[in-house]
């Protein structure tokens, strides 16, 4: 896992996953299940999903041939 501090404030954690290593089919399916771990967690909120890849179409932003429907949705959360 991956940790950036963002704005000299804010925290981001990533980590990438190669296909071979996980059973999920689809952007989808990676939502479901982290957004069902933080409403699990006693002392996290849900709070939304944004879908980055219709926001930038909405704007008539630009967007790389190789993105599609798989890289268009990143869960939200709050807690410890």
């Amino acid at each position: 896992m991956k940790h950036v501090l963002l704005k000299d404030k804010f925290f981001v954690f990533t980590l990438d996953i190669p296909k071979a290593e996980t059973s999920f089919k689809n952007t989808d399916e990676v939502i479901e299940y982290l957004k069902s771990k933080v409403e699990a967690h006693p002392t996290s909120s849900f709070i939304a999903v944004f879908d980055h890849l219709n926001h930038i179409k909405a704007q008539n932003g630009e967007i790389d041939s190789q993105c599609d429907d798989r890289f268009r949705a990143a869960p939200f959360h709050c807690g410890q």
